[in-house]
């Protein structure tokens, strides 16, 4: 009979019918942990906040051959000393230039269990994305205008009044303030005032 060593719970977080957090056994177990150190951040593992975070550290590294070579060989060193009954056999580095992704594929075996060849991917985004943003329009002029600010300060204490050069218009946090005016200068300075501090 076979005792098995190794438990995990699904990185996914991935439930059962009855509730009860899913579970790995064996080399699945081992599989889901290196999924989940292979993707996750620097300080995701409480105590340990220099564990983790191998593929982040280098997301925003360019991806030349150099660099390329320089993961899998960091790739091999880290999860071999995190996970000393693992035995890294290769790392494939691909990086896909036209969709700015990188494929890391790791080969690894576990010789306490008989396992040989197993492999695992992994994909992270190397693209400077923006998430589309739309402000909320505010029409108010001068004494709403300043009224409506206060009120909601609070909500925004760190929100800046800007002017955006590219669309021509004052900024403040969400807020797209197209009445307000610089020619009125009581409510303008009473507005920079109040929205500054």
């Amino acid at each position: 009979m076979q005792i098995i060593q190794y438990q995990d719970i699904d990185v996914y977080g991935t439930e059962n019918a009855d509730g009860s957090p899913k579970q790995y056994l064996g080399v699945n177990a081992i599989k889901n942990a290196l999924y989940c150190f292979l993707s996750s951040k620097a300080g995701d593992y409480l105590m340990s906040p220099r564990l983790g975070g191998i593929l982040d550290r280098m997301i925003f590294k360019s991806m030349t051959p150099d660099n390329l070579e320089n993961i899998k060989t960091i790739l091999k060193l880290e999860v071999e000393e995190s996970f000393p009954h693992v035995m890294v056999e290769s790392v494939f580095v691909e990086a896909d230039f036209v969709n700015y992704l990188t494929q890391v594929t790791v080969y690894y075996s576990i010789p306490s269990e008989g396992i040989l060849n197993e492999s695992i991917d992994v994909f992270y985004d190397t693209e400077f994305s923006t998430n589309s943003f739309s402000y909320e329009i505010i029409d108010y002029q001068g004494e709403q205008l300043l009224n409506f600010v206060q009120l909601k300060k609070p909500e925004f204490p760190n929100s800046r009044l800007i002017f955006d050069h590219d669309g021509g218009f004052w900024k403040w946090g969400k807020y797209k303030l197209v009445g307000l005016s610089v020619g009125d200068t009581d409510t303008f300075e009473a507005l920079l005032i109040l929205a500054n501090t």
